[in-house]
């Protein structure tokens, strides 16, 4: 079940920004073609990567690697609001879809990591 959860986050997610999906359609992996990520996901990802790293599913360099990407992501790239984050992104480019709020509990969410 783990090693299941952590794979989504890793699965799901652009591996140059590091945001994650909202959700995947687990019938249609392989045609899935939702670009819409969500910050709070986002921040779960970056934890399920720290405990991947530490149960053995992901390299240390891997996880890390994927990290500093995100990271660098969050704070050059991604359009925020005074500091917050918009809920919903593009995966690919950061960009705010279906005019989305920019939410506190979401960007809390993603600085907390869970």
């Amino acid at each position: 079940m783990q090693r299941a959860n952590c794979c989504y986050f890793w699965e799901q997610a652009n591996p140059e920004t590091g945001l994650v999906k909202d959700r995947a359609n687990t019938r249609k992996l392989s045609s899935d073609a939702s670009n819409v990520a969500s910050i709070a996901a986002t921040g779960f990802g970056l934890t399920a990567l720290c405990i991947a790293d530490q149960r053995g599913f992901l390299s240390r360099s891997e996880a890390r690697l994927r990290v500093i990407r995100t990271l660098d992501f969050l704070s050059h790239k991604l359009p925020h609001h005074r500091g917050f984050l918009y809920h919903w992104a593009n995966i690919n480019t950061g960009e705010r879809v279906w005019d989305s709020e920019v939410s506190s509990v979401d960007t809390a969410i993603l600085l907390c990591g869970r």
